[in-house]
């Protein structure tokens, strides 16, 4: 393994993990020493239970991330009926800013084909083939009858955002990709 990505491993694991955890150390240690014991365990286990909700939430996304990252990268509203059916990826601290996610959302057919034209009219580009990563792979290993249809991409230079349109006419595989 490289010797430089244990490095960086260590480094965010001080930066991120250690240091934070020692500030609710040190801050248990002052309240006990100002205050009482009770004032100190109540406002250090709601600082220790703040942080470990956050770095839950960096290795498992709630459901906003994946809106608000099809929103960031389509500049168009999440549709109001569609459905997040399931969702793959990494993004967390040891991702150092990379990050590849894909996720299955569920449309009507009117909301999809309205999706597809106004994707198009955003400088959007059909593409014959698209990234298989191992999440897209698995996402569409959900359903055997579901194949792409149609593949939609923008290159935006750092990132990549690909629109995998499914065969059913409803179901579209979202794959953000930074690096």
């Amino acid at each position: 393994m490289d010797p430089y990505f244990i490095l960086a491993i260590l480094i965010s694991t001080l930066i991120f993990i250690i240091v934070p955890l020692g500030l609710i150390f040190l801050i248990y240690r002052l309240l006990k020493r100002k205050t009482n014991l009770r004032k100190a365990v109540i406002v250090s286990l709601t600082l220790l239970l703040t942080f470990g909700y956050y770095i839950v939430r960096d290795f498992y996304p709630t459901n906003s991330f994946y809106k608000n990252n099809f929103e960031e990268n389509t500049t168009l509203d999440f549709p109001q009926e569609a459905k997040l059916k399931a969702k793959e990826g990494a993004n967390s601290i040891f991702s150092f800013g990379d990050y590849n996610i894909s996720y299955l959302i569920e449309l009507s057919n009117q909301d999809c084909q309205k999706l597809e034209e106004q994707l198009l009219d955003n400088n959007y580009k059909i593409e014959t083939v698209y990234l298989q990563t191992p999440a897209n792979e698995k996402l569409l290993s959900l359903n055997s009858d579901l194949k792409e249809e149609k593949i939609i991409s923008k290159n935006f230079g750092f990132k990549n955002f690909e629109l995998l349109f499914l065969n059913d006419g409803k179901s579209i595989i979202c794959n953000s990709n930074k690096w």
